[in-house]
């Protein structure tokens, strides 16, 4: 370090011998940090060119290169005029170091900023469907990327300063079991988020029901999930504890909600009221809009204790678990009616006794 401000006061010394030098430095540094913005908007206008058939990876390889494209411009400025102004001496040892360092950092720079672009672009070439959840995995997945290549540059710039880097990653790998037993749970809802993300039991906008909560999902994250209720209520739950649960996913019903129950009818009714009834309801239902037609089932099934019982079945078009029971409420209103225009009566559970005289 002594000589490396030695060979510094030496050149200022000297400064004068070399102003030719150094007015040719300073106008390249100039004209390459002016030039910065025209050079890397002609890089982005080839990098277009060459992605014409992929004009979204192309405008994100250049968005993830613009600003660091500007920095190395001026860097290399900088570089080439120190080279001009004091080419033999050896401090041009650590410009040069310097200026490697630098570059490093810069292609650390445009890699985090393609991770989400690069992330996005695998999701959804695995899922094309699936907009909601590739957004959340685009967002845990481009996190994890980051925090590599952060480390990944670290190390990098560690060995170019000269250090042993053996030391310091056994040193780190002491640091991380202690920190890996002291945060088990955080590395468990970790790995559980992961899970949420690969396995899919549901999507940001389900509604899902779980021993913890009963509601919309908002967001998941690297460690939590939120849940908002039907009363308005953010429930925040661990990753880990959910996946110890069994998550039922309402908005993955196919065929809506099924409905199955008996409509019991007393033993008065007769055959035509019977008969009657069951080719109204089943009318109802197949000419309802909140009913699918295709799966409709109204059959005279049993004779009971106390009643004749018609067994219907139909499924909602809704998923909607709230839009459900206001569905079954008006087919319950309407098979009421039914019932009644009929001139037929609800049963319920009775017993008869018969006597016998002695």
């Amino acid at each position: 370090m002594t000589e490396l401000w030695q060979e510094i006061v030496a050149f200022f010394a000297t400064w004068g011998e070399r102003w030719p030098q150094i007015v040719i430095g300073v106008v390249l540094f100039l004209l390459f940090a002016l030039l910065s913005k025209k050079l890397t908007e002609l890089i982005g206008a080839i990098i277009r060119k060459l992605f014409t058939r992929w004009p979204k990876t192309g405008e994100d390889i250049y968005g993830a290169l613009k600003n660091p494209l500007r920095v190395f411009f001026v860097v290399l400025g900088v570089e080439l005029a120190f080279l001009i102004i004091s080419p033999e001496t050896k401090w041009m040892t650590f410009i040069d170091k310097l200026f490697r360092m630098t570059n490093i950092s810069l292609i650390a720079w445009v890699l985090l900023n393609y991770t989400p672009a690069a992330t996005r672009q695998i999701i959804r070439f695995n899922d094309e469907k699936n907009v909601n959840q590739s957004e959340v995995a685009i967002r845990f997945m481009a996190i994890i990327l980051r925090i590599v290549i952060v480390s990944l540059l670290a190390v990098i710039l560690i060995s170019e300063m000269g250090y042993n880097i053996n030391g310091i990653i056994a040193g780190l790998g002491l640091s991380g079991l202690t920190l890996s037993l002291a945060a088990q749970n955080t590395a468990s809802n970790l790995f559980s988020g992961f899970e949420i993300i690969t396995d899919k039991p549901f999507d940001v906008g389900d509604y899902i029901a779980t021993a913890s909560a009963e509601g919309f999902v908002e967001d998941i994250t690297m460690r939590s999930t939120r849940v908002r209720t039907r009363d308005d209520l953010v429930v925040t739950i661990p990753n880990a504890t959910l996946m110890k649960e069994a998550i039922t996913n309402y908005s993955r019903t196919q065929l809506g909600k099924a409905v199955t129950f008996p409509v019991s009818l007393t033993y008065d009714t007769t055959t035509e009221q019977l008969q009657r009834i069951c080719g109204d309801i089943r009318k109802y239902l197949e000419d309802s809009d909140e009913v699918d037609n295709s799966i409709i089932s109204v059959t005279f099934k049993d004779f009971s204790d106390s009643s004749q019982d018609i067994e219907v079945t139909y499924f909602t078009v809704t998923t909607d678990k709230y839009e459900n029971l206001k569905v079954r409420e008006d087919v319950n209103f309407a098979i009421r009616r039914i019932v009644e225009d009929a001139g037929a009566s609800f049963a319920f559970p009775t017993t008869t006794v018969h006597l016998e005289k002695a």
